[in-house]
């Protein structure tokens, strides 16, 4: 079968042309295959430095969380220390009072 195929000129050509053409698709497609795999890597590599970007920020607002939980907790314990300073300022004017009207 393959003799027949060489010995008539005009099918021996046809076969050439169809095998280089097969072989000019694939070299196409594989340089397809390249060009979105870089540009699948470079989207890769940006989506990385967006999540590092990401987890930056979201470290820095964890420490801005704490550190107004903090803030507020030690506010909290100065208002109690205010109203308890207020409450005895209270207590030994009404003693005072007490005093002045007993005398």
């Amino acid at each position: 079968m393959l003799n027949s195929l060489f010995e008539n000129p005009v099918l021996s050509i046809l076969v050439l042309l169809v095998l280089s053409s097969i072989l000019g698709l694939h070299v196409l497609l594989f340089q397809e295959y390249i060009k979105h795999e870089r540009i699948h890597g470079k989207r890769l590599r940006e989506l990385e430095r967006l999540v590092k970007i990401e987890l930056g920020r979201s470290q820095v607002v964890g420490n801005q969380i704490e550190l107004l939980d903090r803030i507020k907790s030690q506010t909290a314990d100065k208002l109690e220390l205010i109203k308890l300073q207020v409450a005895a300022m209270k207590a030994k004017e009404k003693e005072e009072e007490k005093k002045g009207n007993s005398n």
